[in-house]
Order: C-alpha cells, then structure tokens, then sequence
C-alpha cells in the first residue's frame, strides 16, 4: 500500500473517530444517570468494584492482542496476505487457551476477596457472570488490533458505541419498567451487549479485508513472534493493572462503596476529557509501526509536534473543566451531585494532563517497539502506587484524593523519561537518514 494512502486513512481514522468518539461519550454521560438510577448509589459503588476486578481479565491476554496489532501492520505494510491470515488466526487459537486458565485464576481471586470480606458474598453471582462474560470477550476483542493494524481505528470505536448503546437501551428500559435493581441481570445485560458487538466487529472485518479467520489453525513461528514482543507487553500490562486498575478496591477497602461512587464520578469527568484527546491517539500506534518499518522518521517526529500543539489546547481545556468542576457535577448530576474539594479536584486535573503528555510519546514507543524502558518504568510505578496510595490515603489522611496523588507520583518518571528518550532517538534517525542522503 503506497505511504499517501496510509496518510489518509489516517487522517479519516481520526476523522470518523471523532464523530464516532463524540456520540459514545455523550451517550456516556447519560449512562451514569441511568445506571444510578437503576442501581442506587451503593450498588453502583458495587458494580464499580466488580468491573474493575473483572477488568483484570482483559490484562491478562499475555500481550497477545498487542503482539498481534505491532507483527500483523508490518506484514500489512509488507503486503504479505498469507502471513496476515496465519497470524490473525494464530492469536485467536492462542488467546482462547489463555482466556481458560484466566478465568480458573480470576475465580480464584474473586473468591479471596469474597473470603476476606472485601466483597460481600451477595455479589458471587454477578461477579461470576461478569468473568465469564470478560474472558469471552477477551478472545473476541482480539480483533480490535486486527483492526488497528489495518488503519480501521474507528471499526472498534464504533463496536464500543454499539455496546453501550445496547446496554443504556435495555437498562434504560428496566427503569422505566420500575424493575428493582439487581447486580446480576445488570452483569448480563452488560456481559452480553459486549458480545453482540465485538461479533458485528467480526462481521465487518471479514466482510472488509476478504480475509477468512481460520479460529483452530496455529503457526508456532508466528505465534513465537507474536508472543516475544506480545510478553513485554503483557508486563506492561501487568504493572498497568495495579497502576490503574487497584484504586477502586483499595478504597473499597479503605472508605467503602460510597467513597468509590464518588471517586468514579470524578474520574468520570476527566476520563472524558482523556477520552477527547485519545481520540487522535487511536491510529498513531499502528500508523507509527508502519512508517518505522519503512524508516520514515519524519513522518513520525511532524506527528508528535502536531500532537503537542493539540495538548497545550486540551490543558487549557482541563484547567478550565476543573476551576468550573462542582458547578458541572450540579448541572450533570442534579439531585444525585457530590461537592468536591479544590484539591482532589486540582490532583485530577493534573494528572489528566500530564497523562495525556506522556500518552503521545507512549504509543509511538509502543509503535516503534521500544518496549524495555517503559517495563522498567512500570515496574517501579507498579511496586510504589499500592503503599504509598494506602499510606497517602490513611497516614497523611488524604482520603481518596491520596489514592489519585499516589498514581500521579508514580507516573511522573515515565512522564519524563520516556518522552526524553523517544525525542532523542528520533533526532538521532533523522540525522543518520540525513547524512546517507547526502
């Protein structure tokens, strides 16, 4: 495929991503309403805990999906259909053993929490069907990186809408139905719609590309390629786990299941935002894997300048979100709103836009398979986020804000590390290229 074409499905990957991106957070928006509405504060609270639990599942994929999504651009960019096939159908056959042994190890996990008293033994159910469901759609979810690879970034923003429109839509109708709330359906409701998605995901792709996805047939050399940089980047994922995905327990833990509604509301605010911003993330991975096979390192370095200049306007933006924040929860939320103090509100604020900094130069490390220097950030952001969010939270009796203030401490060295390195790296590329030329 010729390098403009690529360029321009980039540029209409950003493009459809956007509207398609748009609509899903404001249908986003509503789904809190309507999902408190349904669940009550408490529960809600509750579901917040399960699904995150849950969501541990979808870290678990030993770095298939990302093995796939780097190895599958290169033979996209190298034209290779048969290589292509293989290694789709490759990382399905493998992920579908892996998803097995995951859901064996996370109803283990969930019945230690249960043992503990740190969930109570009411939510069994909807903790097990939400598994089960996770683990289904772990496998299924492989082919959003197929998409990826291939510059349809928005094919998978448009299954994530689907999804949540299904499931607002049958939620929306149980309210009005005046059904009681009841963990386990909404564990159903929610498990189930994923899956009607990732399948019109499948559809769309097949119907596509042409390609046909032979779901038992293994290449052991692809799957050797597959999993060498898909284990790098299942470390990663790893240490991503108990980097983000720990806060909701800890204060489950710590403060209880209303503290963690709180605590979702306002990551719910600057969560949209990032999701803003992400959006022109979406492409660049893959799109980085691509020219960098083919050594274009201007292409990448006029990227990350035109991304820079986006992210000085998206920090005016949070800046503004957060002085205007309490005024925003009263509009969203009515009745149902939580005042928040100026310096949670500040720490959110902060790590949102630091985050999303250290999100540029993250994906294009990740499209240039520059793997190791973010491992041995991880690990060390991994091992301090649970003491010190635990010791921020109690000792300094920074409630949950010490929980988001110990996240924003330990993402700060990747924040400016890495960016260092990549920028480096890239001028040292172009000068290289450069002399050769000349």
């Amino acid at each position: 495929m010729q390098k403009n074409e690529i360029d321009i499905r980039f540029r209409n990957g950003i493009v459809f991503n956007v509207a398609i991106k748009g609509l899903s957070i404001l249908l986003g928006l509503i789904t809190v309403n309507i999902y408190l509405s349904y669940l009550g504060g408490s529960n809600y609270g509750l579901w917040i805990t399960i699904s995150s639990i849950a969501s541990w599942a979808a870290m678990g994929d030993l770095g298939v999906g990302n093995g796939l999504r780097n190895e599958l651009a290169k033979a996209y960019a190298n034209n290779d259909t048969y290589k292509q096939q293989e290694l789709i159908s490759t990382a399905v056959s493998t992920l579908t053993k892996v998803s097995a042994a995951i859901l064996i190890l996370l109803s283990a996990t969930s019945e230690v929490l249960i043992y503990f008293g740190i969930l109570e033994h009411s939510v069994r159910g909807a903790l097990y069907v939400t598994n089960i469901f996770m683990c289904i759609n772990l496998v299924l979810g492989i082919f959003s990186s197929v998409a990826y690879s291939y510059q349809m970034s928005y094919y998978p923003s448009l299954s994530q809408l689907v999804y949540t429109g299904l499931q607002v839509f049958i939620v929306w109708l149980l309210v009005i139905c005046g059904a009681k709330s009841n963990l386990l359906l909404f564990a159903i409701v929610n498990g189930a719609s994923n899956m009607a998605a990732h399948g019109l995901l499948i559809f769309a792709l097949r119907y596509k590309t042409k390609l046909m996805f032979h779901f038992r047939k293994v290449n052991p050399v692809y799957r050797k390629s597959i999993m060498g940089i898909g284990t790098q980047f299942f470390i990663l994922q790893l240490c991503g786990l108990v980097l983000y995905s720990t806060d909701t327990v800890i204060i489950k833990g710590l403060f209880g299941n209303d503290q963690v509604t709180a605590y979702s509301i306002i990551t719910k605010v600057f969560d949209t935002g990032d999701a803003l911003f992400s959006i022109l993330l979406i492409s660049l991975w893959s799109a980085v894997t691509y020219q960098y096979s083919l050594k274009n390192f201007r292409w990448i370095t006029d990227k990350i300048k035109g991304l820079l200049k986006i992210w000085v306007i998206y920090s005016a933006g949070v800046v503004f979100v957060a002085v205007f924040f309490n005024a925003i929860i009263r509009i969203w939320l009515r009745q149902n709103a939580i005042e928040y103090g100026f310096g949670i509100i500040g720490i959110f604020a902060i790590y949102s836009i630091a985050g999303r900094f250290g999100a540029i130069y993250g994906n294009v490390a990740n499209g240039m398979g520059i793997i190791k220097l973010q491992l041995l950030m991880s690990v060390i952001e991994a091992v301090l986020n649970v003491p010190l969010s635990i010791f921020l939270a109690t000792f300094c009796g920074m409630g949950i804000m010490g929980v988001k203030a110990a996240t924003l401490v330990c993402n700060t060295g990747a924040n400016i590390v890495i960016p260092i390195y990549i920028s480096r790296l890239l001028r040292n590329k172009l000068k290289s290229n450069e002399g050769r030329d000349t």
